[in-house]
């Protein structure tokens, strides 16, 4: 699951932010995981749990938003509108986004955690 090699270039960035709660929201494809039982279901939650575990400032808000055009439109739609989620897996339109100067550079935080 591409969500949790994501998570933990956060988990530097949340922590030392400061100390208080901190509510990190994910749209992924993969957010229905959490409610699917059997092992894609039991190792979602393990993930989620295990982070916010090691990180108890910080509560994991998994979304779905759709996939491919239904969630490309839900993204714009909340880019333009000032609420785009922290965390993005899965998209394929990272071109229009640039455009829109919508991503956010991830250097200084891959550097802390190289570290």
């Amino acid at each position: 699951m591409q969500l949790f090699i994501v998570m933990p270039l956060f988990a530097n960035y949340c922590g030392s932010v400061s100390n208080r709660p901190v509510t990190l929201v994910v749209w992924s494809n993969n957010a229905s995981s959490l409610n699917t039982p059997g092992p894609q279901g039991d190792y979602a939650r393990y993930i989620v749990s295990q982070f916010e575990k090691e990180h108890p400032n910080v509560t994991v808000k998994l979304e779905d938003h759709g996939w491919d055009e239904q969630f490309c439109q839900n993204l714009t739609t909340s880019l333009l509108g000032g609420t785009a989620p922290d965390v993005v897996v899965g998209e394929s339109f990272f071109r229009q986004f640039a455009a829109m100067e919508a991503l956010v550079p991830l250097d200084n935080i891959i550097d802390d955690i190289k570290e």
